[in-house]
């Protein structure tokens, strides 16, 4: 409690004492003119200034409660791409591993049945070509690199759904427990309207001042006004630094440290969303490379019995044989090359567009950065 009460105290050390002090009260028997408008014309200046601020002050609130919701907004907008992405990437991924397991098995069971058809082969030169193509195959079926990716990225996917989970249930508690946590002016206090309706009445109090002091004698009646607006702008100007200073100045510096308190967790999130976006990208990666890999094994096996079918069956039968239907059934286990609806071009596309709104944010972030830098130098050069 001591630490989040020193940390107010501080945040409000950084914006007081940003106007000029007003006069001492003077006397009310004191009937020097000169002085009295002289007085006035001063509080009148303080009391415009003070207006300016409380409009600043404002405006500072409006900003750091525009940049917390901005970077809510940008972190929730991430959130919802993703989990967009990864029911479609784990059909993909689906998909894709049943197309491995048709090849693995479908070649397998290829590879058996011409294991054993190639023992009948009469000569021996003819059985030995056979074995060596037939090896060959067996050779390929025994890469088990796919699996080995496919089995990568299906983790991967698991990490991603685990984690983008507490994701955003952390984000939709942290976006509850800032809706509960009511810091700032409210527009039903009228803080602008208050402190220009202030500074206006200190205003036509110096403005009759000075009338008086171009009188240089007033009748009982106007000293009687006089004494009376000597009372007056003295109350006014205890209210007009109330509503500056325990009330604007006050909650600026509440809303300063709840809304620091906020952005620093909503950055932890953010970067927590750069974690998953590696790992969709490792997993988008795995598929390439999988997709890749099948298309070359695919190749391999299917130009073997190409050249099996077209090289040693016709020796063993005694009849020619066309290629066609095993060249039909090759392209049938060819993996496609694209993926409808969800293509990994377009995942790609979802994150291209989710690191052109990464730089955009970052530049409305450092616009409002600017500005804020901008109004306190010009408070403290108020000073």
């Amino acid at each position: 409690m001591r630490a989040v009460r020193s940390s107010e105290e501080e945040s409000r050390s950084r914006l007081s004492a940003q106007y000029p002090i007003f006069p001492d009260n003077y006397p009310i028997e004191n009937k020097v003119l000169d002085k009295d408008s002289h007085i006035g014309h001063k509080c009148s200046a303080i009391s415009y200034l003070i207006e300016v601020q409380v409009k600043d002050l404002i405006v500072l609130q409006e900003l750091m409660q525009q940049a917390e919701r901005c970077l809510r907004e940008y972190i929730q907008r991430i959130t919802r791409r993703i989990n967009n992405c990864v029911p479609e990437m784990c059909k993909l991924l689906e998909e894709t591993k049943k197309r491995t397991e048709s090849f693995f098995q479908t070649f397998g069971v290829i590879h058996d049945i011409l294991y054993s058809v190639s023992s009948l082969a009469s000569e021996e030169r003819t059985r030995l070509i056979a074995r060596r193509y037939i090896e060959d195959i067996a050779l390929t079926l025994r890469d088990q690199s796919p699996r080995e990716t496919q089995q990568k990225a299906e983790n991967r996917t698991e990490e991603i759904k685990v984690y983008m989970s507490v994701l955003v249930d952390k984000v939709t508690e942290q976006e509850r427990e800032a809706i509960t946590s009511c810091v700032g002016c409210m527009t039903e206090d009228r803080c602008v309207q208050k402190s220009h309706h202030l500074s206006s009445k200190i205003y036509e109090i110096y403005k009759t001042f000075a009338d008086h002091r171009k009188k240089r004698y007033l009748s009982q009646e106007e000293e009687f006004a006089h004494r009376s607006d000597r009372i007056r702008i003295q109350k006014f100007i205890e209210q007009l630094e109330f509503v500056m200073n325990d009330h604007c100045m006050k909650n600026t510096a509440k809303m300063h440290q709840v809304t620091n308190k906020q952005i620093a967790m909503l950055i932890k999130h953010f970067i927590r969303t750069g974690k998953v976006d590696q790992n969709i990208k490792s997993v988008l990666d795995c598929q390439s490379k999988l997709s890749l890999r099948m298309e070359q094994m695919v190749k391999r096996c299917t130009d073997l019995l190409l050249r099996l079918k077209i090289d040693v069956i016709p020796k063993m039968t005694g009849q020619p044989v066309e290629a066609s239907n095993l060249g039909a059934m090759g392209a049938e286990l060819q993996p496609r090359s694209s993926f409808h609806p969800m293509t990994l071009t377009s995942l790609k596309s979802d994150f291209q567009i989710l690191q052109n709104d990464s730089i955009q944010i970052e530049s409305i972030m450092k616009h409002h950065a600017e500005e804020l830098e901008a109004q306190a130098y010009n408070l403290k050069e108020l000073r």
